[in-house]
């Protein structure tokens, strides 16, 4: 490993004959995935796992890899990435399927117990430029000239107005 960064590849390989899905469970509890990357780590697929990683990084993952059964490629950034041995059809069509249906982003792992950044979406900070917006034409206005005029409210005379007890009703129902 003597390139200055390299990506980390994996292509769903076990190490001899380990079951896949223990591997599959074992990297799960590791690296703290969910049942869909889980689904996209083992699609089968070329699933760039870090990308442009120093070389502790790479043998960091490499280890923890194999110690779960399964094969993670080291590739140096500076060439161009192994290719998988030829798969057959039944397997490049399986592929293509699943790259159809899936995103085309790689798959990011963090390191265990490594703090997770919140995502901050209010984007740039925004200045925008009011030097245009007036609140009076011209230039010779004082405040006194922004005063509205408010009208008093005129309260209706209610002096003619009296209170009568209401005549007892009857009831519809005959009682």
């Amino acid at each position: 490993m003597s390139a200055a960064h390299y990506d980390l590849v994996f292509f769903g390989e076990t190490i001899g004959d380990t079951n896949a899905e223990a591997v599959r469970a074992r990297l799960m509890q590791r690296f703290g995935l969910g049942d869909a990357a889980a689904a996209r780590l083992f699609s089968g697929g070329r699933v760039v796992v870090k990308r442009a990683v120093d070389a502790a990084t790479a043998k960091r993952y490499q280890d923890a890899f194999a110690e779960a059964g399964a094969r993670l490629q080291v590739t140096p950034v500076d060439t161009a990435p192994e290719q998988d041995p030829e798969p057959s059809r039944e397997q490049a069509a399986l592929s293509r399927s699943r790259a159809a249906q899936t995103d085309q982003q790689d798959l990011g792992l963090a390191p265990l117990g490594a703090p997770l950044d919140e995502i901050d979406d209010r984007g740039p900070p925004q200045s925008p430029d009011i030097s245009q917006l007036r609140l009076m034409s011209g230039d010779d206005w004082t405040l006194a000239d922004c005063a509205q005029d408010i009208e008093a409210h005129r309260v209706p005379d209610t002096d003619h107005l009296r209170l009568e007890p209401m005549a007892p009703t009857r009831d519809p129902r005959g009682d």
